[in-house]
């Protein structure tokens, strides 16, 4: 009996302990208790391209080979990949706003072009959306040559090769960058654009001035509010245009033809706000509030019509908390889940689908920080898990396997009042590899820096991961439990939290007296002085 619950045990660990380490700090950037904090990163050949503040710099998650790049002035939330080089819209403080790349080295970090010798280019943010737009080997996006006006640009990635696409409005800018909306469906792009007659209208591009026209006259005349909340499904474009004489938004479908704009269902749906969406299967699910202080509602459309999910059962008052943070909303498991609340408690929320009909369910509570009016944010699928970002006192990293919720704690955290929560929240998270990358604020002498947290596959236990040796004996241990490694060690206990950390003797040998410890099984990290891990798990009898 006593070996078969020792096997549960491995197996309980295998399924909850897997693939999870404490965070840890990349490079103290910014020496000193200011700090920074990554507005954006990407995988760019295997490393973490990111910005800092106003500053590129790219990692392959050691310190050493965290390397700055170039400081700008100013500089986009969005870093685009295309064809092993990253592409932003910055201002080094001589040419404004303008089209930059990087190859991941400081030599190679250059600008693309000029477009505007006498101001910026580009507007750094197009409305809701990315200031660049990926399509067929080539970027799209509103720039201004100084003579135009904002009209629509592409990109190959060379000076010659950055062109405008149309002249729409000859007379000023086709653009409002405040309103514009950029978003790729198949081979066409979407945009909005006003040619000096028919106002703000959806218009289309297949990358040739030929091939961009303007899709159809919603409004038929000049009045109204562009069309905007674009949202890509099934070889089509959904998206929603506010009429003038109407206290409502209209969904519409399009596959780029006048004859193939339609409204979908009921026309006129009060859609002031919309906060995320997502494809499950067929249809395109979408969280939209009715009013700035109202309930959000729960639709998903198969493009013919649209569909209220009964969300009575979340018994929420809003999926936007009244900081503003939306909800994350991803698909994962053959489901879909978002941030909301339940039962005024923070939560992590499914959708599942039964013969046509969803219904919804609610994930674990995420701590005992009930209280917290923020959401869940930056919901992050990696294995069988979902990481998320979580706050009250501290914006910590969470996990859940839809079974139990836990804290991926740090162990040396001494911030007992963290002001950074509002700016942390919306900073991403960014899986590179099986790393998962962050900025964190977990000492007071450090401020917010770049974090990470090592992931492993489904297939890979932290014990196959072993980089440097450690012992621990006896095991199973009832008293007395002796390590041996070198460096730091922490354990934890199932649920995550932190047991135990201590820095080992010169012998590299720890004693420790468990006996008053709870049964269980325990996961020991071992960090040596070059920052490799080793990981290995004991019984608590």
């Amino acid at each position: 009996m006593q070996k078969l619950s020792y096997l549960l045990l491995l197996i309980f660990s295998s399924i909850y302990c897997r693939a999870q380490t404490a965070p840890y700090l990349v490079k103290d950037i910014t020496v000193g208790a200011q700090g920074d904090f990554m507005r954006d990163g990407v995988d760019l050949n295997g490393k973490l391209l990111f910005t800092y503040g106003d500053q590129l710099w790219i990692t392959d998650g050691t310190e050493p080979n965290t390397v700055f790049l170039k400081a700008f002035s100013s500089m986009s939330n969005t870093l685009v990949v295309m064809s092993g080089k990253a592409y932003f819209v910055a201002d080094d403080s001589v040419h404004g706003n303008e089209l930059w790349s990087t190859d991941g080295t400081a030599s190679g970090t250059v600008m693309v072009k000029d477009i505007n010798p006498n101001g910026r280019g580009i507007k750094a943010q197009w409305g809701e959306g990315s200031p660049l737009c990926l399509m067929d080997g080539k970027l799209y996006f509103a720039a201004d040559d100084g003579v135009h006006g904002f009209e629509p640009w592409y990109s190959d990635g060379t000076a010659n090769g950055t062109q405008m696409l149309k002249d729409i409005n000859i007379s000023v800018s086709s653009i409002d960058t405040f309103l514009m909306n950029i978003a790729t469906v198949n081979d066409a792009i979407y945009f909005t654009a006003n040619n000096g007659i028919s106002g703000q209208e959806l218009w289309t591009s297949d990358g040739t001035p030929a091939g961009t026209h303007l899709v159809r006259d919603l409004d038929n005349d000049s009045s109204g509010v562009g069309p905007y909340k674009f949202m890509p499904y099934a070889n089509r474009l959904v998206f929603l245009k506010y009429y003038n004489n109407t206290a409502s938004d209209t969904a519409y479908i399009t596959d780029g033809t006048f004859i193939g704009t339609q409204p979908i269902g009921p026309v006129e749906i009060d859609f002031p706000q919309l906060n995320d969406h997502a494809i499950r299967g067929d249809r395109l699910y979408f969280l939209c509030t009715p009013s700035y202080a109202g309930p959000s509602k729960l639709y998903r459309t198969d493009g013919v019509s649209i569909t209220a999910i009964d969300t009575t059962w979340i018994q929420t008052p809003s999926m936007v908390d009244k900081r503003g943070f939306s909800s994350s909303f991803i698909n994962f498991n053959e489901l879909l889940f978002y941030s909301g609340k339940a039962l005024s408690v923070p939560s992590i929320l499914g959708i599942r689908e039964n013969e046509g009909y969803a219904t919804g369910f609610q994930m674990p509570y995420v701590g005992p920080d009930t209280a917290s009016s923020y959401l869940p944010t930056s919901l992050t699928p990696f294995g069988s898990k979902i990481y998320f970002r979580y706050a009250k006192h501290q914006a910590d990293i969470w996990m859940t396997n839809s079974l139990t919720t836990q804290k991926i704690a740090y162990p040396d955290d001494d911030v007992t009042l963290n002001l950074y929560i509002p700016i942390l929240l919306r900073c991403p998270m960014v899986q590179v590899g099986n790393s998962l990358y962050f900025t964190g604020y977990y000492k007071t002498d450090i401020g917010p820096e770049l974090y990470k947290i090592d992931l492993f596959p489904a297939n890979v236990t932290p014990n196959q991961a072993t980089k440097t040796e450690l012992n621990i004996y006896p095991n199973p241990a009832r008293d007395i439990l002796n390590i041996d490694g070198t460096g730091s060690l922490t354990i934890y206990d199932l649920l995550g939290r932190c047991v135990h950390s201590e820095n080992l003797a010169a012998n590299g040998h720890a004693l420790l007296n468990i006996s008053l410890w709870p049964s269980g099984m325990y996961t020991v990290i071992n960090m040596d002085s070059s920052r490799s891990r080793s990981y290995r798990k004991f019984v608590k009898e």
